[in-house]
């Protein structure tokens, strides 16, 4: 069984709920799916050409459109060229299906990522909505990467997590190395929902 983001975890480990109608949470689905995507090629080409395409095509999300000018913006507050410093991990955190008591024979949770390559005490995770539960998120996340399988490891330099929330372009770093982990237990009773 494959999640569609890290952040269906989180809405299982802490009961997250939403407002929004079905449609909507599918229309904003989309949207995520879409900024991925785009991202995703802008990385594998090293270019923006992808993006201009994205803004160009006749049927795209708007709420895509702000995700990516977004994440452009917060790019470029950094850097003027911020593909030459940036790298984008499109990583997997893969929990066996021995540690489940359901006879799924895996979950794959995704955790895309980016790195800066002028410094690696970094990671930069992308985020949909202002972060309220960011610490207890950290912990979430810390234990999902140290007690299972993460095909694209962070840095062993790591030393800080930022969020860059692309709904209002804005950011959050949280010192990784001062955040507790989650117990293997209570991210397993989570996993068993799914």
């Amino acid at each position: 069984m494959r999640l569609n983001s890290l952040y269906k975890f989180y809405q299982g480990y802490f009961n997250y709920t939403s407002d929004r109608s079905k449609t909507q949470k599918m229309v904003y689905a989309f949207a995520i799916r879409d900024t991925a995507t785009v991202l995703r090629e802008v990385y594998a080409y090293q270019n923006y050409s992808p993006l201009y395409q994205y803004f160009n095509r006749d049927k795209k999300s708007q709420i895509a459109v702000k995700f990516l000018k977004n994440i452009k913006l917060l790019a470029e507050k950094r850097y003027k060229n911020p593909l030459e410093h940036y790298k984008f991990f499109d990583s997997i955190i893969t929990i066996d299906g021995s540690y489940l008591s359901t006879n799924k024979k895996e979950i794959i949770i995704p955790c895309p990522y980016i790195c800066d390559e002028n410094n690696k005490e970094e990671i930069i995770i992308l985020t949909f909505g202002s972060p309220i539960n960011i610490n207890n998120e950290i912990a979430v996340l810390k234990g999902l990467v140290t007690e299972f399988n993460m095909d694209k490891p962070f840095s062993v330099d790591m030393s800080f997590v930022t969020y860059w929330n692309l709904s209002i372009p804005g950011e959050t770093t949280v010192d990784y190395r001062n955040i507790r982990t989650a117990s293997r237990a209570s991210l397993i009773e989570t996993l068993n929902k799914f």
